[in-house]
């Protein structure tokens, strides 16, 4: 279980970087609707990292500091 949270925060945060590269490009070309659109899909990406990602990083701190 742990292996898989583990991919999905990977893609997670593979998808984020995708995304913040589509809306730089968007807003160097100016184009409206793709920056609406991708500030969706970042949002939408915080939600899935508030899910997984921050949790995952909680355990693996609790972990850590196990005796």
């Amino acid at each position: 279980m742990k292996e898989k949270l583990k991919n999905m925060d990977r893609e997670i945060k593979r998808m984020r970087e995708a995304a913040e590269d589509l809306r730089r490009l968007a807003v160097e070309a100016g184009i409206p609707a793709v920056i609406k659109n991708t500030d969706r899909v970042l949002a939408s990406l915080e939600m899935l990292a508030l899910n997984i990602s921050d949790p995952l990083a909680l355990e693996e701190r609790r972990e850590e500091d196990a005796p």
